[in-house]
């Protein structure tokens, strides 16, 4: 709790005022039959009511009034301070909230990178099953390759077949003119041996003829057997094109289901990345309106604080001119109501205890038998004692202490 410092509160008898005399403050005078005390040190300066070096010591009772109207006053700056200091709770909460907010956006910023790093995994998983497939599709060529190799092999013995089945008819075809050529032999053997077997030579040149007929048949049949079996042929190099042509359409159609699921993937990257730009964005714009409002809140806490520190400024000179307006109001401890018999303010030289006896404390007088002899402790509740040599906190009231009794309490 801040203390409210009162400075000296002692009263120095001074005697009778002359020129010659250096008064300090709170000197207390007799001038011209009035009392007079000192407001700041002066000297050669002869009290009066427009001298503003002293003020005419006259009225106790306002003098009690504004020792009251001090500590009213002293609270409400107290109240004023902790109502401040509640603020200044505040502030730190908003600071702390803020501290909150920024983890969470670090969070989310974390987050969003892992979400990045997870997509580069299933991209370079995407990569991975690609090239997967690209080798499946080599693996596919080179088999392709392998069976035209195969039906190169099937084609070259097709063809040795086909030439061995030409190289026959070709051999009877031979044969059959060989034949031709004994037969036209005999013929001739047959005429010159005997004029008589022209019709065995006519039948024999029929039987030629017929040959003949037979080799030229046979010529036909290997034509059209070598015909065949370049159709043979042809329809075998058909075949192997459309079988080639099949497996292009085939490795086409694979590249292409391998492109769309590659395109797909991609899509929903990219949608999953205009996603969290989408929510990037709202997040900055969430976190701007936050810096904004944080911004005005500090600079009204700011205004409301420097307006505080200006009141308080303001009720703290009020009170310290009330405190010397007071402290230079002479007292007459005998016109002041008792407390048990004694002042109701008490004025020592150090903190209350046996010790240091108060100077206006009224001890044991045997001839009048009046007063009772100090022992550092309060004669009733609500009694003052001012630590005169104290700067600050010299201030304690009697308040009931845990064991019935009465203590004294540093304000």
């Amino acid at each position: 709790m801040r203390q409210i410092k009162i400075g000296k509160v002692i009263l120095t008898d001074g005697g009778a005022w002359n020129t010659q005399t250096a008064y300090t403050k709170l000197t207390y005078v007799t001038y011209n039959g009035d009392g007079w005390w000192s407001a700041k040190d002066n000297v050669n300066s002869a009290p009066s009511k427009t001298n503003t070096n002293w003020i005419q010591a006259t009225d106790v009772q306002s003098f009690i009034e504004a020792v009251k109207q001090a500590t009213t006053d002293a609270e409400a700056i107290n109240a004023a301070l902790r109502e401040a200091e509640n603020l200044r709770q505040q502030a730190e909460t908003a600071r702390v909230t803020e501290e909150q907010a920024r983890v969470t956006e670090e969070n989310t910023r974390k987050s969003n990178e892992q979400t990045r790093q997870q997509q580069e995994q299933q991209r370079q998983s995407s990569e991975a099953t690609r090239n997967t497939h690209e080798q499946t599709r080599e693996t596919q060529e080179a088999q392709r390759q392998q069976a035209d190799t195969q039906r190169q092999q099937n084609y070259e013995r097709q063809m040795a077949s086909v030439t061995t089945a030409t190289e026959l008819a070709q051999q009877k075809a031979s044969d059959a003119q060989d034949a031709a050529v004994l037969a036209a032999e005999k013929a001739a053997l047959a005429d010159t041996a005997a004029t008589n077997a022209e019709n065995k030579a006519t039948i024999a040149h029929t039987a030629a003829e017929n040959a003949n007929t037979k080799a030229h048949l046979a010529d036909q049949k290997a034509g059209e057997a070598n015909t065949a079996a370049t159709n043979a042929n042809e329809k075998a190099v058909i075949a192997q094109t459309a079988a080639t042509n099949a497996d292009e359409k085939a490795a086409i159609a694979n590249t292409a289901a391998i492109n769309a699921d590659t395109k797909a993937q991609l899509a929903d990257q990219n949608a999953q990345l205009a996603n969290n730009a989408a929510k990037n964005a709202n997040t900055q714009a969430e976190y701007a309106k936050l810096e904004g409002d944080k911004a005005a809140v500090l600079n009204d806490k700011v205004t409301l604080h420097t307006q505080l520190i200006g009141d308080i400024q303001t009720q703290v000179k009020s009170i310290d001119s009330t405190v010397t307006n007071i402290v230079h109001t002479p007292v007459d401890d005998s016109e002041l109501p008792t407390l048990c018999g004694q002042p109701p303010i008490l004025f020592g030289e150090g903190t209350p205890q046996e010790a240091i006896v108060p100077d206006n404390w009224k001890q044991f007088d045997p001839e009048t038998g009046e007063g009772y002899n100090w022992n550092g402790e309060p004669s009733a509740a609500g009694q003052q004692y001012i630590n005169t040599s104290a700067s600050t906190g010299g201030r304690y009231i009697a308040v009931p202490s845990a064991d019935g009794g009465l203590t004294w309490k540093n304000f």
